[in-house]
């Protein structure tokens, strides 16, 4: 210690941690000369001996216990001395160490080996130690100083308040700490003080003054709810545990507090209330458990705050009661919170209208309900009875259908909790679920029908399908319990064909269709008639609650008519069949459509009860609705009769639909007389459901009668096509004096009669095996010119203002161009045409404007794209014949071609017109000669024109690439051809520069023209690095001049070389030109040669013959012309 005066504060921090260590083998030695320094009179000890005693007490708090009083004493004696600074924070910090010793003591007496001293003694040595901190210290400046003497004032009152007679004093500084608070800025050691006197009040068991709990509760409050200065996490739950402590002692009074801050204050003061009362939630304290219920009711005040972070913290303190692990049944009412708030903050987000600040939030408070649904833990005891009332009268409400995924989780968790516990739940709580939470809960039937409305909905929601199937498997036993067989082979085969998916991926029609053979299947083995009743009874039920038109009312109507088909009860299914009949409002397509779906789905198995009910129907119909159409006024005719063609129009698709369910066997009983036949009396002035029913009654007896001969199916096609494109266009329907109803109505039958006709054109197109079937429609007489026309209607129909109606007539379109690709054996072709006419099949009823915008783009240019694939030559010759210079629907044309998968053949057919063009060329200095030079310039220009537009617009460069070594030959030769031939173009005159027109090109300089498509030909063969060396070495300039254009040439040939597009084929075709009576072909082609060396060779893939750039090779290689 002498050693340490003087030194650097490391050295005396050094010296004391010796001093220290050696304590723990001699503290009998340590401690006596630690003891001698602090008493030595007259001046203040040395701080090495401060900062080594309170190490001392640190590490060897029980040997210190004979030291405490003289210690206490001995520094009492010096306290007058210390003045602030580092000074006295050493000795704070010995005195705080030494009060935690003691009340280690008091904690710990049995093991100290010296005897024991009561508490008074320890009180006595304290109290006048901390009266002179309290008056002399408390108030000082610096804030390191005033934490220095905050803790040590904080352990001296855990000492004192073992003590009655000095509880008082403590009181009266748990009052100035908590006046701390405003005058600290850190108020972090203020807290953790108050925290400390708070376990020590708990510990000695002293009830705490009612002011003082008051205070200490508005004063932690306060810090929570400041939003100048919010607390950080740590010191949060430090505030926490203090309101916590404190409500162990006095639960009444802080409770109170709590509930008055929720019912007024800011909303920041709502909010800290709420997360204190969490806070509570956790508490395993029986005083505050009682008051549980007490904060669940104080919560309900503030359920319906408007402001978000009230919302918020209402949802953070569910979870945390929760959490806790409640036992008792109202602690779980909470949970319908959950819901309540999500339906809320849902049905915000769906009306819109709110500012992007007010979206996120609402968008954060549904994540928020969903993960606190999500982590709910079931493992409980007694979670069964307790959740299952509280949560499965959440799974059907529309409004909570976001919920469904970790609604499903927790309510199969509680399923397989109750299955492990062997059904032995009566003796966790028996009164768990009242009568009216009994009669709140959904039937079977309702869990059934309103989880497969979730199921048949994948394109909405893929993974709220995989959970409502789920869900299923787990209830089969609470639906009924002969589902489980049938179940558990079902519901995985459904889940594996989801799996992966998204909605988008899966066809909606199929899935639908599994769907409801799944329905079916689950229904056969139930042989409780009552049960089935009641199930259809539900679906009718729903059916009314669904929005008219909607996906899930269509679906609702099938479910309905599946159900009816497995029901066993014939009198219940007699009178749904004919209450569905008598009800429906035929003139509303939506509902007829329903309708019919559950009448036809109906007769799958009860085909003759079905058929019957329906034509008992019609008759009475008939009777009272179709003969009295000539009475009352002109209005009241109109209407009827409008209602009049709409039931026949119904009943008609009504026949034709139980055909097609009707089982085969049972058909053909009955089809001609009774089916036909009522549909033919049911046909007048109505066409197109005619059209629509026929066709559906040759597709159900397609495959138990003998099919119909091409002349037949070529009547029936013609006929339909006839009756459907002959029907009043959409201005002939606006100027007739139709109610607005009507004109809807007649314009959705239009829509129907096209999808029908597109049906029937299908069902013909898979019958037929061959494709001779359908030369009598698309390839007989005016063949192009009959298929022309079908198609040229059918494309204007595509600009059709219903959507609907526009999808459908490309279906139809679609269809007849895959009869044609089928009749010219063109598979690959026909899979295209059919993609490409589904695009716009989709289950989606909205499409945005920019997809329409796009089709109507392309509606010209896809018809001359599917007759391009078929009439090619003829197509190409047309388009040529245009002439120049190009208006731009045709550069449009030619560019759709480059964009096409038949581009390479376009390519070739074009390659080979400028070939001919080139060999028909006569060079002779007649007039007539010279005119058809001309003529013959003109046609070149024009074909490469063309070869230039295609490839802008070419995708595939691995084909073209092959095409190269035809493709540069051709443009090669008419560039060397074109050289300095002003003189033979002059007589154009202004018809020559008007070719340039498009391109602001004036020269008269057809030579450039072939240029210009070579370098973009290259230019899509080979990388920049190698155009860009072109350019370098104006390649482009000296092939246009005819003294440069042999430089240009080798330049052009080193440079493809590097390039690697010198091929075989290339040395081929160019070998001819050497020969050539052309001079200028001559040049070029020993410019070429020139440059390839002499060394390198080439096979030729067929022959094998080797090609070398010598005379001596030429003649060994057969010349094409």
């Amino acid at each position: 210690m002498r050693a340490a005066q003087g030194v650097t504060g490391d050295m005396r921090t050094a010296a004391s941690n010796v001093l220290v260590a050696l304590a723990r083998s001699h503290f009998h030695f340590v401690m006596p000369e630690l003891q001698s320094h602090l008493k030595a009179m007259g001046k203040v000890p040395d701080e090495i001996v401060l900062l080594t005693l309170g190490k001392m007490a640190r590490s060897y708090a029980l040997r210190c216990i004979p030291f405490v009083r003289m210690t206490l004493l001995a520094l009492r004696a010096t306290l007058s001395q210390v003045g602030s600074g580092r000074m006295l924070r050493t000795v704070c910090s010995v005195l705080e160490q030494w009060s935690k010793g003691v009340n280690t003591y008091f904690c710990n007496r049995e093991q100290c080996p010296f005897p024991c001293e009561g508490v008074a003694q320890f009180c006595e040595a304290i109290y006048p130690v901390f009266r002179y901190a309290a008056v002399h210290w408390l108030d000082c400046k610096e804030e390191e100083d005033k934490q220095a003497v905050l803790r040590a004032v904080a352990a001296m009152m855990e000492v004192l308040l073992h003590e009655e007679q000095y509880r008082e004093h403590a009181w009266e500084q748990v009052l100035w700490l908590l006046h701390r608070y405003q005058e600290v800025r850190d108020t972090t050691r203020v807290t953790e003080s108050l925290s400390y006197v708070l376990e020590m009040l708990e510990a000695v068991q002293t009830p705490i003054p009612q002011g003082t709990a008051l205070a200490i509760s508005t004063a932690v409050h306060r810090q929570l709810s400041d939003v100048t200065k919010e607390p950080g996490l740590a010191h949060k739950a430090a505030l926490s545990r203090c309101i916590t402590l404190q409500a162990r002692m006095c639960p009444e009074e802080t409770v109170m507090f709590l509930h008055s801050q929720l019912s007024g204050g800011t909303e920041a003061g709502r909010v800290a209330a709420l997360g204190l009362l969490g806070a509570l939630a956790h508490s395993d304290a029986p005083a505050v458990r009682e008051k549980l219920p007490q904060v669940v009711e104080a919560m309900g005040s503030v359920c319906h705050d408007p402001s978000a972070q009230v919302r918020r913290a209402v949802l953070e303190f569910i979870r945390e009661l929760l959490s806790s692990g409640p036992q008792s049944c109202w602690a779980w009412d909470v949970v319908g919170h959950i819901f309540i708030e999500f339906s809320r903050s849902s049905g915000r987000l769906v009306a819109g209208g709110l500012f992007p600040w007010e979206t996120q939030e609402d968008g954060a408070l549904r994540a928020l309900c969903m993960d606190i649904l999500g982590s709910l833990d079931v493992s409980l005891r007694g979670m069964t009875k307790l959740l299952w009332p509280r949560l499965l009268q959440y799974v059907l409400p529309a409004q909570y259908s976001g919920m469904l995924i970790p609604l499903s989780r927790c309510l199969r968790a509680l399923v397989e909790r109750w299955e492990r516990a062997g059904c032995k739940e009566e003796e966790e709580e028996p009164d768990a679920m009242d009568s009216q939470e009994q009669a709140r809960l959904p039937a079977p039937q309702a869990l059934l029908a309103g989880l497969l409305v979730v199921v048949a909905a994948p394109h909405k929601s893929a993974e709220r399908a995989v959970a409502a199937l789920q869900l299923l498997q787990a209830l089969h036993r609470r639906i009924h319990r002969a589902l489980g067989a049938a179940w558990a082979t079902e519901i995985p085969l459904l889940l594996q064909s989801l799996e992966g998916k998204t909605g988008s991926c899966l066809d909606s029609a199929e899935w639908e269709h599994r769907v409801l053979k799944f329905l079916r299947a689950s229904l056969e083995p139930i042989e409780d008639k009552a049960w089935t009743v009641d199930l259809s009874q539900e679906l009718s039920q729903q059916l009314g609650s669904s929005a008219a038109g909607s996906w899930e009312k269509l679906f609702l109507y099938k479910a309905l008519g599946t159900a009816l088909a497995a029901c066993r009860d014939l009198r219940h299914v007699q009178g749904q069949v004919l209450r569905f009949l008598q009800e429906t409002n035929p003139m509303e397509l939506s509902e007829a459509q329903g309708m019919i779906s559950v009448v036809s789905h109906a007769a799958e198995s009860h085909f003759h009860l079905v058929l019957d009910a329906v034509m008992m129907f019609s008759a009475a119909s008939t009777i009272d609705g179709f003969s009295q159409t000539s009475m009352g006024w002109k209005v009241q005719q109109q209407q009827q009769m409008e209602r009049a063609q709409a039931i026949r129009a119904a009943l008609m698709r009504t026949y034709s639909g139980i055909a097609l369910r009707a089982p085969k066997e049972q058909l053909l009983t009955r089809v001609d007389e009774e089916i036909v036949g009522n549909i033919l009396q049911l046909s007048r002035q109505l066409k197109l459901a005619l059209v629509q029913s026929i066709t559906e009654v040759s597709c159900a007896i397609q495959a138990v009668r003998p099919p119909l001969s091409r002349e037949e199916n070529r009547k029936l096609l013609a006929v339909c096509c006839q009756t459907v494109l002959s029907f009043p266009s959409e201005e002939r329907m606006k100027k007739g004096k139709k109610t607005v109803r009507a004109a809807v109505n007649m314009q959705l039958l239009h829509r129907r009669g096209m999808e029908d006709l597109g049906h029937l054109i299908k069902t013909l197109l898979e019958a037929e095996e061959t494709s001779a079937g359908f030369d009598n429609v698309i390839h007989r007489g005016r063949s192009c010119e009959q298929f022309g026309s079908l198609v040229g209607l059918l494309v204007t129909l595509t600009s059709d203002c219903l959507a609907m109606s526009c999808r459908r007539a490309w279906v139809c379109l679609g269809y007849l161009l895959q009869m044609q690709a089928k009749t010219m054996k063109a598979v690959f072709q026909a899979d295209e045409i059919r993609c490409l006419a589904e695009e716009l099949n989709s289950p989606d009823t909205e499409v945005p404007v920019e997809t329409w915008t796009k089709i109507a783009k392309q509606s010209t240019h896809r018809p001359f794209l599917l007759r391009a694939r078929f009439h090619q030559e003829p197509l190409i010759s047309s388009l040529l014949q245009k002439g120049l210079p190009m208006d731009s629907d045709t550069v449009e044309l030619w560019r759709t071609l480059g964009r096409s998968t038949i581009v390479i053949q376009v390519l070739r057919c074009l390659v080979e017109k400028l070939n001919r063009a080139g060999n028909n060329r006569l060079w002779t200095c007649s007039c007539a000669c010279e005119q058809h030079s001309h003529q013959t310039v003109l046609e070149t220009v024009m074909i490469t024109r063309a070869i230039s537009e295609v490839v802008v617009a070419l995708r595939d460069m691995e084909e073209f690439r092959q095409l190269l070594p035809h493709l540069l030959p051709s443009l090669l030769r008419w560039a060397s051809e074109m050289l300095d031939e002003e003189r033979l173009l002059s007589p154009l005159g202004e018809g020559w520069r008007q070719l340039f027109l498009e391109g602001q090109v004036l020269e008269e300089k057809p030579c450039r023209i072939f240029l210009s498509a070579i370098e973009l030909v290259l230019g899509k063969c080979m990388a920049q690095t190698w155009m860009q060396r072109l350019m370098d070495q104006s390649v482009w300039a000296r092939l246009e001049d005819a003294l440069a254009h042999p430089e240009g040439v080798r330049l052009l040939t080193s440079v493809l070389l590097q390039a690697g597009l010198v091929s075989p084929w290339l040395v081929k075709n160019l070998l001819p030109w050497l020969g050539s009576c052309s001079v200028k072909l001559r040049v070029t082609a020993t410019a070429f040669f020139a440059e390839v060396p002499p060394d390198v060779g080439f096979v030729l893939p067929s022959n094998g013959l080797s090609l070398f750039p010598t005379p001596r090779s030429f003649s060994a290689l057969p010349v094409t012309p």
